[in-house]
C-alpha cells in the first residue's frame, strides 16, 4: 500500500490565548444552557472532557451512560467543524482525545489516486449518523497517514484529536489504533437559556430540551418525565408557605374570606437567577397578586393587564383582593443557573454579577455574590477586567490563595479600579463583591479568565495592567508574559495613548519591552522609565521576570479631545494627553481668570464640564 500525496490546505497555528471578549466560534447570537458546570459550550453544543484512559470502544459507551442509561444524544466528539474544534481546544488540557470518527477501508484497496481518497469517508460512531470527507482541513499536519493500513484491526483506524495548539505537527485529527488508550470528550446538544426570551428546560435523562412554559401542565414531553416532576399543587391558601422546587403551581379553586390572610407563599431558588411568574386567572376583577422581592423590597403586581413576570428567584407572592370564587391559578419556573455565587474548576470564561430585572442595565441590590476560580496545576491564569462601573457604596475584594497562604489583591471601589489585566499563578482566586440594599446600582462589571494564558489580549480606553505576584506575598517563579492592549478608536480621528510606569521594581537580569507601531522601549535595571507615547491602537507590553525584585505597574490611557464650546479659550491647547494639565479661561470672563483641568482616564477632562457653561445674564459675574 502507498500514501498518495493530495492537496490539501495547510493551517498555521501559533499559540495565542483566544480572548473570551473577543471572536469566538458562535451561531448567531444564541445563549446555550449545558448539563452542568463540567461542561461547556461551543456553538450550538456542550462539551464533558475525561483525562481518564480507554479505548476507542469504550471511550463511546462512557460517554453515551453519563446520564445513567445509552441514548443518541450523547456521544463521543462528533462535530468536524474546524472553527468549532479550534474553540474547544482552547477550553481542554493539551493532550490527545478520543472522538467518534474512524474510517474503514479493506487492506487490498489501493489508495494511489485522487478520486481513491474522494470516495473515502469518515464515519462517526455516534447515533445521529454523520460523515464527513477524508480530505478536509481537521488533520494535523502529517495525517492522515494511511501506511498505518499494515496493522489495522478489522480493517478500521480510529479518530483520535490533539488538543494542544503549541504543537503545529500534531494539532488535530490523526489515525490511531482503536485500541490504544486516551482521554475522551463526550457531546451532546445545548438547551437556549436566556434571561428575558425563550428559555429551555433539559430533561434529567438528556433525552431533550423543551420550553420551559411546557413543564408542569400535566402532559408528559421528556421521556422520564421530569418536565412533570414539580411542586405539589395547592389546594387552599394553607397548602404551603415556602417553596424551593424549581417548577410548580399555585392553583386554588376559590378563595373564602377566612382564606384570604394566608394566601401567600414565599418561593426561592438558591441555584437559580430568575423565577418566572404566570398568571393563569383572568377575570379577577379589582383583585390582584404582589410580588415582592426579598432582597430589595421591590414590588410587583400582576392582573388582568399585567399576567406574566420575570423576577429574581427570592420573592413573596401574595393575593391581594376580596372572596372569589373565580380561583386563582399561578404557574411558575425557574430560569437560569445562579450566577451569583459559583465555582469554576475548567474551562475557560467569564461572569458578571445578576441585574435587575425592571433595569438590566444596573446590578442587583443587596448583593453577596462570591466566585471561585480553581487553578490546581497552577498553571498562568490571566484575568481580565475591561470595563468596570460600581456605585459608591459598593465593593469588590479579590483574594489569591496557595495552600496556607493567602494575599488580598486589592479592595476595589468605584474610585480605586482593579487592573484591567493580570496573570496569577496561585492555586485559587476570589472574587466577593457586597453592595447595599438601597444602593442605586450601576453598569457592574465583567471578569474574563483564560488559563495556561501567557498572552493576554484587552480592549479599552485606560486602566493600568499589573505583574504576577505583585504584593510579593507568594513564593518567586520566574515568568514570561505578553500583555496586549488594543485600544478602541473612533474613525478618521488620530488614536493617541500615553503609558506611565507607577511602579516598577526591575534589575539588569529582567525585560520589559514596550512596542507601538514602529515604536519601541526597552527597560532594565539600568534604564530610566520614561513614560511611553504610543500613536498606533494597538500596544504590546512584554514582562520577563527573572528575579524576586521584579514588580511592575503599568497605568494607560488614551488623550482627551480638545473642548469644542466656543466659551472656553485654552491657553496651551497643544498638551492634551492623559495626566496632562491645561489652563483655560472662560470667554465671557473680563477679568481672564484663568483655571487647570487634567486630562483625566479614558479621555475625560476633570474640570471642564462644570466651568463656563452658560454666559451670565445681566453682569459679569467674578469666578
Amino acid at each position: 500500500m502507498m500514501t498518495y500525496n493530495f492537496f490539501r490546505v495547510a493551517f498555521v497555528l501559533p499559540y495565542f490565548c483566544l480572548s473570551v471578549q473577543g471572536s469566538h466560534y458562535k451561531v448567531g447570537d444564541l445563549k446555550i444552557s449545558c448539563p452542568n458546570d463540567d461542561w461547556v459550550s461551543v456553538g450550538t453544543n456542550c462539551f464533558y472532557h475525561s483525562s481518564k484512559a480507554y479505548d476507542a470502544h469504550s471511550g463511546q459507551v462512557f460517554c453515551q451512560k453519563l446520564f445513567g442509561q445509552s441514548l443518541a444524544t450523547q456521544s463521543l466528539l462528533h462535530t468536524a467543524n474546524f472553527y468549532q474544534l479550534s474553540e474547544l481546544a482552547q477550553h481542554i488540557p493539551d493532550a490527545t482525545f478520543w472522538t467518534s470518527f474512524y474510517i474503514n477501508v479493506a487492506v487490498n484497496d489501493k489508495i494511489d489516486s485522487h478520486d481513491a481518497f474522494e470516495k473515502i469517508r469518515v464515519h462517526s460512531r455516534s447515533l445521529i449518523n454523520i460523515s464527513t470527507p477524508l480530505i478536509n482541513p481537521n488533520w494535523a499536519k502529517l495525517q492522515p497517514n494511511l501506511l498505518k493500513g499494515k496493522t489495522w484491526h478489522n480493517g478500521t483506524l480510529c479518530v483520535a484529536f490533539n488538543a494542544n495548539k503549541t504543537d503545529i505537527q500534531n494539532y488535530g485529527w490523526s489515525l490511531k489504533q482503536c485500541n490504544e488508550l486516551f482521554g475522551v470528550i463526550c457531546q451532546t446538544f445545548g438547551c437556549l437559556n436566556y434571561t428575558n426570551g425563550p428559555s429551555e428546560f433539559r430533561c434529567t435523562d438528556n433525552s431533550a430540551c423543551i420550553p420551559k412554559a411546557h413543564m408542569c401542565d400535566h402532559v408528559q414531553d421528556c421521556l422520564d418525565n421530569s418536565d412533570e416532576n414539580c411542586a405539589p399543587e395547592t389546594e387552599n391558601c394553607n397548602n404551603f408557605q415556602y417553596q424551593a422546587i424549581k417548577n410548580g403551581r399555585i392553583k386554588i379553586d376559590k378563595v373564602v374570606n377566612r382564606d384570604i390572610s394566608h394566601c401567600n407563599w414565599h418561593i426561592e431558588f438558591a441555584d437559580a437567577d430568575n423565577v418566572v411568574i404566570n398568571l393563569l386567572t383572568l377575570g379577577m376583577s379589582s383583585s390582584y397578586i404582589i410580588i415582592t422581592e426579598v432582597e430589595s423590597g421591590i414590588v410587583h403586581q400582576l392582573d388582568n393587564n399585567k399576567t406574566q413576570i420575570t423576577v429574581p428567584a427570592n420573592v413573596f407572592i401574595a393575593y391581594n383582593g376580596e372572596a372569589t370564587h373565580n380561583g386563582i391559578e399561578i404557574r411558575y419556573h425557574a430560569e437560569g443557573n445562579s450566577i451569583c455565587n459559583k465555582t469554576f474548576v475548567s474551562w475557560d470564561g467569564s461572569f458578571s454579577p445578576p441585574m435587575q430585572t425592571a433595569h438590566p442595565n444596573l446590578y442587583r441590590t443587596s448583593t453577596n455574590c462570591e466566585w471561585t476560580i480553581a487553578n490546581t496545576e497552577q498553571k498562568p491564569l490571566a484575568i481580565k477586567i475591561p470595563r468596570f462601573w460600581l456605585a459608591k457604596t459598593d465593593y469588590l475584594l479579590i483574594y489569591e490563595f496557595t495552600n496556607n497562604i493567602a494575599s488580598l489583591l486589592g479592595n476595589f471601589t468605584k474610585y480605586q479600579p482593579p487592573p484591567v489585566a493580570f496573570v496569577t499563578m496561585q492555586q485559587n482566586l476570589l472574587f466577593r463583591f457586597r453592595t447595599v440594599k438601597n444602593t442605586v446600582g450601576a453598569d457592574g462589571f465583567t471578569v474574563f479568565f483564560e488559563r495556561k494564558c501567557l498572552e493576554v489580549t484587552v480592549e479599552t480606553t485606560h486602566g493600568y495592567i499589573q505583574s504576577t505576584n505583585f504584593n510579593k506575598v507568594f513564593p518567586f517563579v520566574a515568568f514570561e508574559q505578553t500583555y496586549r492592549i488594543v485600544v478602541p478608536c473612533k474613525p478618521y480621528t488620530k488614536c493617541s495613548t500615553q503609558l506611565f510606569f507607577d511602579h516598577l521594581n526591575i534589575t539588569n537580569f529582567d525585560d520589559i519591552t514596550v512596542k507601538s507601531g514602529n515604536k519601541t522601549q526597552i527597560l532594565s535595571g539600568s534604564t530610566i522609565p520614561m513614560p511611553f507615547r504610543a500613536e498606533a491602537p494597538i500596544i504590546e507590553i512584554g514582562m520577563i521576570a527573572m528575579t524576586d525584585k521584579f514588580s511592575a505597574k503599568i497605568t494607560f490611557s488614551v488623550d482627551c479631545e480638545l473642548p469644542t464650546s466656543n466659551r472656553i479659550r485654552l491657553i496651551n491647547p497643544s498638551t492634551t494627553s492623559y495626566r496632562s494639565i491645561v489652563s483655560f479661561g472662560c470667554t465671557y470672563d473680563k477679568n481672564w481668570h484663568l483655571f487647570n483641568a487634567t486630562c483625566g482616564a479614558g479621555g475625560i477632562w476633570s474640570d471642564i464640564p462644570n466651568i463656563c457653561t452658560q454666559q451670565p445674564k445681566g453682569k459679569n459675574i467674578k469666578l
